[in-house]
Order: C-alpha cells, then sequence, then structure tokens
C-alpha cells in the first residue's frame, strides 16, 4: 500500500463529496469541531457477511502507524436480521480506508492518497481537485408514513411496561420510522451542510456505499474516543425539550433532574456502560451522574467516563462490549434485543449501530441517533425513545414527536 501526499486545494469537504462521481464516499465530523474527514474510494476495507467475522477481522488487522490512516465506517444495529432491501448496499458493517482522505484539523486540511498499484498519484490528485459548491433551498418534506402508528406505538410500550413489571426486561429502546417524500431532488451532502449549520454539540456523518442510498445524520451520543490506550465514554439518556426562554429551560431541566423515570432510565445505561468497561480499564471513573448536555432542541441527562485500557485492549474489544448501549437497546441486551425484534416492524439498519473512524492511533465511534436513510426523493428519518417501568406510553409517543420534529426543524433551514 502506498501512501501519498497531495496537493490539497483550498477545498469545503462537503462540496468536494457532492461533485464526485461514484463511491463510496463517507464524512465524519468531530462534535466539537476540531476533525473533520472526508473519503471518496476504497484503496483496502474490512467487511464481512456477520458482526463476528467483521469484529474478528478487525481485532486481526495491523494497521500501518502512519498518521495518516484512518478507517472510517460502521455497523449496523441487530447482528444476526437480514437487512431489508434498502440497506442491502451497507452490508452489517465496513470500515473502509479511502482512496482519497481529506482531514481538516482547525483551519489546515491536509489529503492523503491510499494506492494498491505504482502510477496513481496523477489520477488521485485530478479527483481531489473535482468540487462542486451548490445551492438550493431547502426542500418540502410531506409526511407519507409512520411505522408504527400512534395506536400500534401505544400497544407496544404498553407491551414492554408489562413485560418490565413480570422481571423479563428492565428497559427496551423502541423506535420508530417517518417517510417523507422531498418536493425536489436534494444531494445528502446538501442535508448534511444544513446539519452542519444547526446542530452544535453533535456529531455529524454520512456514508455513502454507492451511488444509491446515503445514510446520515447529526448524534449527540458518543460511543468511545480512544486515544492511544487512554479512553472516553459517556451515558446519555433521559429527556426533556429546551425552554423557550431561560426561565423555561431552567425549570424543564430541573423537572429531568428530578424525574424518577428519567433518572431510571439513565441509571442503567450508566450501570452498563461501567460494568462494560471495567474488565477492559486498569483505570476508570465516572464523572457525577446528575449533569445535563443541552443540545438545540433537547437537554438530556448525562453521565462521563474515562479510562485506561489495559495492554492488549483492542477497538473490536470495545465495539463487542459497548455495542448497542442501553441508551439505544434496553438491558438486558440479549432480551431487550428479542423484544425490539418482535415489535419493530421494520429494519433499523444502521440506526442505532455506530459510525465513525479507527486508527493505530486512535478511534471514534458515535452511537448514530439523529439520523436518516435518504434514497433519491425519499427520506426515512428514525427516532426512538427508552421503556422503563414507569414509562406512559402516550408521554414517550410526545417525546419522540419532538425529537423528531427538532431534527426535521435543522433540515428545513437554509444557510
Amino acid at each position: 500500500m502506498q501512501t501519498l501526499k497531495l496537493q490539497t486545494p483550498e477545498v469545503d469537504l462537503l462540496a468536494w463529496l457532492e461533485g464526485l462521481p461514484g463511491g463510496p464516499k463517507i464524512y465524519w465530523a468531530a462534535r466539537d469541531g476540531s476533525l473533520e474527514l472526508a473519503g471518496w474510494g476504497v484503496a483496502d476495507e474490512i467487511t464481512a457477511a456477520d458482526p463476528a467475522t467483521l469484529l474478528r477481522k478487525l481485532q486481526r488487522k495491523r494497521f500501518s502507524a502512519h498518521p495518516a490512516v484512518r478507517y472510517l465506517g460502521g455497523l449496523r444495529f441487530a447482528p444476526g436480521a437480514a437487512p431489508d432491501a434498502q440497506w442491502k448496499p451497507f452490508g452489517v458493517g465496513r470500515f473502509i480506508l479511502p482512496e482519497i482522505l481529506l482531514c481538516r484539523a482547525g483551519d489546515r486540511v491536509h489529503a492523503t492518497g491510499f494506492a494498491t498499484q505504482a502510477g496513481a498519484a496523477p489520477r488521485l490528485q485530478k479527483i481531489l481537485t473535482q468540487a462542486a459548491i451548490t445551492a438550493a433551498p431547502a426542500p418540502r418534506l410531506r409526511l407519507v408514513e409512520q411505522t408504527p402508528d400512534r395506536a400500534r406505538w401505544l400497544q407496544q410500550v404498553a407491551t414492554v411496561t408489562d413485560l418490565i413489571r413480570h422481571g423479563r426486561v428492565s428497559k427496551v429502546v423502541l423506535a420508530r420510522s417517518s417517510r417523507f417524500q422531498l418536493s425536489a431532488a436534494c444531494s445528502p451532502w446538501q442535508l448534511l451542510r444544513r446539519l452542519q449549520a444547526n446542530s452544535a454539540g453533535c456529531c455529524l456523518f454520512g456514508f455513502q456505499p454507492d451511488a444509491g442510498a446515503t445514510f446520515l445524520g447529526a448524534t449527540p451520543e458518543r460511543l468511545y474516543r480512544r486515544c492511544g490506550r487512554d479512553i472516553a465514554s459517556e451515558a446519555l439518556a433521559g429527556t426533556r425539550p429546551r425552554g423557550r426562554d431561560a426561565r423555561a429551560d431552567q425549570r424543564l431541566g430541573q423537572e429531568l433532574l428530578g424525574d424518577t423515570k428519567e433518572r431510571e432510565e439513565h441509571r442503567l445505561v450508566v450501570e452498563a456502560i461501567a460494568a462494560a468497561l471495567q474488565p477492559l480499564c486498569s483505570r476508570l471513573s465516572t464523572g457525577r451522574r446528575r449533569q445535563l448536555r443541552r443540545l438545540d432542541s433537547v437537554q438530556h441527562l448525562f453521565t462521563p467516563f474515562a479510562g485506561r485500557l489495559r495492554s492488549g485492549t483492542t477497538d473490536a474489544d470495545l465495539i463487542r462490549r459497548l455495542h448497542p448501549t442501553p441508551a439505544v437497546c434496553g438491558t438486558p441486551t440479549a432480551a431487550a434485543r428479542d423484544q425490539i425484534a418482535a415489535l419493530e416492524p421494520f429494519d433499523r439498519g444502521w440506526y442505532a449501530g455506530l459510525v465513525g473512524w479507527l486508527s493505530a492511533r486512535g478511534a471514534e465511534f458515535d452511537v448514530a441517533i439523529r439520523s436518516g436513510l435518504l434514497e433519491g426523493r425519499t427520506l426515512r428519518l428514525y427516532t426512538g425513545a427508552g421503556i422503563v417501568r414507569d414509562s406512559d406510553p402516550a408521554a414517550e409517543w410526545d417525546e419522540v414527536e419532538h425529537k423528531l420534529a427538532g431534527f426535521l426543524e435543522r433540515l428545513r433551514r437554509d444557510v
């Protein structure tokens, strides 16, 4: 594998992706703005027919120590289920080293080419110079279908709370798919530009495995971040909307901090993450639990983790133990997953899976929520809510509605 330093033009990473033919195309941006990545093509990839094999391949992979080498990709939520037609191009998971990788750190952009054959530099340099900055009005979105509808959702929540009272599970996260028709064709990179301008504190991502569908989103939830052997993770569960003014916002935040149901939902996530990380860490600390993480349209209960990984711990080890968290699945994990498979009438695909990057030096993966699948003029948006013993079905529907409305508002704004 050749690593080629390319001449980097002044380029907007999303515009560059939009102007390129074919694929795959991948985009990822850190929620604090410190790192932005855009990749095109495939120089190398890690993939498999099932998640267990994929993680074994990932564990055996000998990553180059070159600082530019990053594999980008993700993994679906449900390991055993066969994907629906719209999710088939994504597979169970893929980690790709792009042929061209653009990396923006601070104000500087670096471009690197990765080639398996000699003489690739001129071709990659030509591709790098292609960029198409386009501007289009925000499309109108017409709701076509909600799966499940409100009546079935209320029934599902009642079923889960009954299972919890009988000791079958402690928490199950139910999700909904909302299908919209766009008034005009819109590239995924244009939608991501709107999310970029209107999603402070969120990680942005887009994955287009071929010229078809694109999975994209702006997620507030980090699965983990690794720098060498130092690791950071977090529990993010329990939700209230933001207030219309500072006084209302403070009232809603205090209500969230004191709500028994929301605190129970959050506690389950905190305990599960701690149990997952403890065997892998020589040192692990948990931050103060009663914290708020405030985003544009919602606020969450938030607990950070920081630790030192034991020697020999791999990213595959971390993914096995952390994915999926109770924040998107429930607990116990296997029982909650079984209930999701039985109750949800659609394939989550990569929704509530993981997206991000990894390298020899570090890795960062985020939980793929607040997300959607764009295919032509059809946009499927996915939203969910954690169901615990005291959950009220109508209130959980309203929570999902509020999350969806906030996401739609960010997509509709022009930039």
